[in-house]
């Protein structure tokens, strides 16, 4: 191609006479090197043969008087492969092989060899090309480190400088005395597919950053002594499949982990596997979980979970249609979901485990207009024993049916003071909640004018008060009461003042124990001016404690689904969206260890089991 000079515009002229240019001139002819610019026009480099002075040419469009010219090639003395960069009379030149050299460097420095070893033997920096010398290494075809691999037999510590080898696509430690911390910027590796650091004595937490490793697929750091709390998304990194973290002081991270990630670590070893079987690991694993709230519309529904003021929304599928119905309401009770219907004429209620997918339709075989309250459990024996209280108003009655042996049975209550009517206002939504099995509930004595708990157990299937409630700003009767379990073995109230809308949080202070005085304790009192009114809400009030922080499900004035995160004297309220057919039901929920891998009560198999779908059917088979 004729290409005319006249076209052509001086774009830069390098003459520093002390740079050695990568050019090799065999005649005494000036060079000329013809290259595409821009992707649409030419560029002409020539040297002068006498006086090595460079002119970079370009065809004649808009230019810019700052832009660089950079080329690649071999340094004539060490082969080794080299970027020249120009600019005016300056020449710099970078030789890639040593831009991971300074960094491995720091990394031999931190590590020696135990006595009998000779891994460090043949590294030697000083000669040109120590790349050939060095065990262990893979590096591309610029010299830039993509596998790391020491040991075995080393001590010392991990030098930071690990993080800055940016294209290493795998990190091994073999077996040894390595100590300290691991390195804290994992976040610098994105390229990371494997990390291997097993039998050392590596100490301190498993660093935040391994959170962003998006092609991280195996992480062994088993038989170390790590301590500390497990980043909360470590588990759900896309393409992890192998996680090993066997024999570490890692309980704590275990405490912390939700219950779907923990049923994926039960085969790592057998010391887990027992201790997640552990009756005191699952109480404190409940205690240090992060609560949800379970959203239910006439067609779908959802769990949302809130971290950081941002709410997260995941659907959760069930197979089970009755489990969508118009107006049904939702309960928990040891990690299950209770789903009944208010009308007495819709003789069904539902237990769903939403982790498994479980689903176990209960059609109640009674011949009265019945009420549903709640479901509990008889724990005087060696298993659990599931079972519904049912209320008839007129004449005042009340019954127990039996899960596992679908038997009605009616209970004697003339001697007792059952205060069950106040079970019964559906516009709150599911004023009882679920501990030990028993049911709880906020009843009002009309003669002494007080609110108390009232209890029903499963076990002697007894009715009885348990205490008052503390007392709270003005006694006016609208004031709000709100009864919710907290950190899964005692009870949390919200008081809520009609007047100035303040909302009092009490705890008690010891695990809920019929033998115990109740002691009430203060946790925190809010006064945001912008606080939702919770009296009378058409679709009710849930509610859960969570880091010194209220969260509430509700409706807005417009009976719009929405979520308030209250704090001292802030309330942020969030729009959840998802309640445009009009209506909607909610819980505050818990996932524990019994509603992941405890099999859904086999007892419960109900006549209807035949029309569940083959997954869920599946879920419920023993074998």
């Amino acid at each position: 191609m004729n290409i005319s000079s006249k076209a052509l515009i001086l774009l830069g002229r390098f003459s520093n006479p002390f740079v050695s240019f990568p050019f090799k001139i065999t005649i005494c002819l000036d060079e000329h090197l013809l290259a595409v610019w821009k992707g649409d026009r030419f560029s002409l480099l020539k040297q002068s043969f006498l006086t090595r002075e460079i002119e970079i040419w370009v065809m004649k469009n808009k230019i810019d008087d700052k832009e660089k010219v950079v080329w690649c090639c071999g340094d004539d003395e060490t082969r080794e492969p080299c970027i020249y960069i120009l600019k005016g009379d300056v020449c710099n030149k970078i030789q890639i092989a040593r831009m991971d050299r300074a960094d491995l460097k720091s990394i031999r420095d931190s590590l020696t060899d135990m006595p009998g070893s000779a891994f460090f033997s043949t590294w030697d920096f000083i000669v040109p090309d120590p790349w050939s010398s060095f065990s262990s290494l893979t590096c591309t075809s610029l010299g830039r480190l993509t596998a790391l691999t020491l040991g075995p037999n080393l001590s010392g510590s991990l030098s930071p400088s690990i993080s800055k080898l940016a294209h290493l696509t795998q990190i091994v430690i073999n077996p040894g005395l390595v100590t300290g911390p691991l390195p804290s910027r994992f976040d610098l590796l994105p390229l990371l597919i494997l990390i291997s650091l097993t039998r050392n004595s590596l100490t301190g937490p498993i660093p935040n950053s391994l959170s962003s490793l998006s092609n991280l697929h195996s992480l062994d750091l088993s038989y170390n002594q790590l301590s500390g709390s497990l980043p909360p998304f470590l588990t759900t990194l896309p393409r992890l499949r192998v996680l090993v973290l066997a024999s570490n002081n890692i309980e704590e991270i275990l405490y912390r982990l939700p219950p779907k990630s923990l049923v994926r670590f039960r085969a790592v070893s057998k010391r887990w596997n027992s201790l997640f079987n552990n009756k005191s690991f699952i109480n404190k694993h409940l205690s240090l979980s992060r609560p949800q709230f379970i959203f239910l519309t006439q067609s779908k529904i959802y769990s949302i979970d809130i971290i950081d003021q941002t709410i997260h929304l995941r659907e959760l599928h069930s197979s089970c249609r009755e489990l969508n119905s118009e107006y049904g309401t939702i309960s928990t009770c040891d990690g299950l979901l209770f789903c009944k219907y208010p009308f007495h004429w819709k003789k069904e209620t539902a237990l769903w485990n939403p982790w498994s997918r479980q689903v176990n339709l209960i059609k109640l075989s009674v011949d009265r207009d019945f009420t549903v309250f709640g479901l509990g459990y008889d724990n005087s024996g060696p298993q659990k024993v599931h079972k519904i209280l049912l209320y008839y108003p007129h004449p005042e009655e009340v019954a127990i049916y039996e899960c596992a042996s679908h038997v009605l049975r009616y209970i004697n209550t003339l001697e007792q003071d059952m205060y069950i009517c106040d079970m019964s206002n559906e516009a709150k939504g599911w004023p009882h909640v679920s501990l030990n099995g028993n049911l709880y509930w906020i009843a009002y004595n009309r003669q002494t004018c007080e609110y108390f708990i009232q209890s029903f157990n499963f076990s002697n299937e007894i009715f009885k008060p348990v205490c008052l409630l503390p007392p709270f700003e003005d006694d006016h009767s609208w004031n709000e009461h709100l009864l919710a379990v907290w950190k899964g073995d005692r009870f949390s109230l919200l008081q809520q003042c009609f007047l100035t809308r303040k909302i009092g949080i009490w705890v008690t202070k010891d695990k809920a124990d019929d033998k115990k005085e109740v002691v009430w304790i203060n946790l925190m009192t809010l006064t945001a001016p912008n606080l939702p009114f919770l009296c009378n809400k058409m679709y009710g009030v849930s509610y859960f404690i969570y880091d010194k922080t209220l969260f509430m499900c509700c409706g807005d004035g417009s009976s719009q689904p929405c979520i308030h995160i209250a704090k001292g004297d802030m309330c942020n309220k969030i729009q959840i969206g998802y309640g445009e057919d009009g209506w909607f039901s909610h819980c505050a929920y818990v996932p524990n260890l019994n509603s992941v891998y405890v099999s859904l009560l086999l007892t419960l198999v109900h006549s209807t089991f035949s029309s569940l779908a083959p997954m869920d059917r599946a879920a419920l088979n023993p074998s």
